[in-house]
């Protein structure tokens, strides 16, 4: 049986510095886009599952057209349960504005971002912070 799922991505508390020099961008800075894709596709199999929730820390690149690249994950809790690799795959097919909130262009930058896994029975959501 296959359980509902929620889906969040939330900005990522720390701000780190790039080797540009520039801060990283988090979803406070720019809007992320899905294309009209379920993220809960990207829900780690035996998570989904067990019923496990998580989140996973993530860092990519912004390319051009706002596509992200290069997505490293910097950390997942639990450790065990491969949402850290969802994190980057789902990132990876997600775009993100050509401009910061604040009118900066985002391409060349960095972005971190905290997906957080969430699995409940009765609802099937995505919803990005």
């Amino acid at each position: 049986m296959i359980l509902p799922l929620t889906l969040m991505l939330q900005a990522a508390l720390a701000t780190t510095e790039t080797s540009t020099g520039q801060p990283a961008l988090t979803l406070r800075d720019v809007g992320v886009h899905t294309g009209g894709q379920s993220f809960d596709l990207y829900y780690p199999e035996r998570a989904q599952r067990l019923g496990v929730s998580g989140q996973a820390a993530a860092r990519c690149q912004i390319a051009a057209e706002g596509l992200l690249r290069n997505c490293v994950a910097l950390s997942a809790a639990p450790t065990d349960q491969g949402f850290d690799e969802a994190a980057t795959k789902l990132l990876e097919h997600a775009k993100v504005d050509a401009t910061t909130h604040g009118g900066e262009p985002s391409v060349g930058r960095t972005l971190t971002v905290t997906v957080r896994f969430k699995s409940r029975r009765s609802i099937y959501s995505v919803r990005l912070e």
